[in-house]
């Protein structure tokens, strides 16, 4: 019985129609669901947009901040550099400046020296005038002397010639008195002579100690100066030399802190593409199971109606009229009312029911 129901023209036609209200309800299905897709990979697109062009907005950002601040630094590094030159120019003046005024006191030196050294000259020479003065003078009082002496020892030569007969002994005695006094005369001329050339001597000597002292204290005041500057140049240089260390470290360690956000962003934007991709694949994923799904729905659809058009085909071809079975209208009114209730659980929109519902079951009871 069931077998008759199920070739009953009005239940194939019912069928039929449920079958296109089902199809047609699947295709909505699916169209509304790649609608949703599109929408929700328009709307994903579009924040990713969004997420890129933020992403390359804060790029530029920081990209413009590094430019501004490696122009900072070029223009701090350029300052220092500007200000190590005027250093240098500054040092190399001063030492210009000391090396003429070096030369100035050396010159100014020399002339001094030369100054002390003609006047010792003149005193040297008024000394010696004065003792070849006192000499002169010491010669001519030893020449008046001699020749007081030769006086008086003609005089004695007088004296002792009148007594010559009866004085022998008072003569021999006068004679060695004489050559006593002028041995002695004799005696303390050398002397003082002595003393004279030996205080020409010390004089000379004691100016020319104290002038090798003068000269020594001098150089040594000179040496003692340029150990100072030469120290001075070596603290400035050290100097320097630390602040360009220093400039040099804090640049590096910036120019790592760069490197390392720079390649944390990369990583970031990394990550952000292979999520983007992820996400597209599973989206690509998602199309394809519907589109399967709904080949293998369509190709159902396709089989049912080929098998229901080849016994359509078969009946006509049969050349032999079969009987319909007869159902009552209740039984097929009822097929209907259930067809019905299956299609609205099934989801399938009233607008694709309206065939069913205007479909009249009594055209095809008989």
């Amino acid at each position: 019985m069931k077998k008759k129901i199920k070739t009953h023209t009005s239940v194939k036609k019912m069928n039929n129609m449920v079958e296109y209200a089902k199809c047609a309800a699947v295709r909505d299905q699916q169209i509304k669901l790649k609608m949703t897709v599109e929408e929700k990979k328009k709307a994903e697109e579009m924040k990713w947009h969004e997420i890129m062009l933020e992403d390359k907005k804060k790029f530029l950002n920081k990209e413009q901040e590094k430019d501004c601040r490696r122009h900072n630094e070029r223009m701090e590094g350029a300052q220092i550099i500007r200000q190590q030159i005027a250093e240098r120019e500054r040092l190399k003046m001063l030492r210009e400046e000391a090396k003429h005024k070096y030369a100035k006191d050396m010159l100014n030196n020399i002339a001094l020296q030369q100054e002390k050294e003609n006047l010792k000259q003149k005193l040297r020479e008024d000394r010696k005038n004065a003792e070849q003065i006192e000499i002169s003078k010491a010669n001519e009082d030893a020449m008046k002397e001699k020749k007081r002496q030769e006086q008086f020892e003609k005089d004695e030569d007088a004296k002792i010639a009148l007594y010559l007969k009866n004085k022998d002994a008072r003569e021999l005695e006068i004679e060695k008195g004489k050559e006593e006094q002028r041995l002695r005369r004799e005696k303390e001329a050398s002397k003082l002579r002595e003393q004279q050339q030996k205080a020409m001597d010390n004089r000379g000597e004691i100016d020319e100690i104290r002038a090798r002292r003068a000269q020594e204290k001098k150089e040594r005041e000179w040496r003692k100066k340029k150990i100072s500057e030469a120290e001075n140049r070596s603290k400035v240089q050290e100097d320097l030399l630390k602040t360009r260390e220093e400039q040099l470290r804090i640049k590096e360690s910036q120019i790592a802190q760069n490197i390392q956000a720079e390649r944390e962003e990369f990583e970031r934007t990394g990550e952000r593409l292979k999520q983007l991709k992820l996400d597209k694949q599973e989206d690509k994923i998602k199309q394809q199971k519907i589109k399967d799904q709904y080949l293998c729905e369509l190709k159902e659809q396709i089989e049912k109606a080929k098998i229901i058009k080849k016994e359509e085909n078969q009946r006509k071809s049969g050349g032999v009229v079969k009987m319909k079975p007869k159902v009552s209208v209740q039984r097929l009114l009822k097929i209907k009312e259930e067809n019905i209730e299956n299609l609205k659980r099934s989801g399938v929109p009233d607008k694709y029911l309206v065939d069913l519902y205007k479909f009249d079951v009594t055209k095809y009871s008989h």
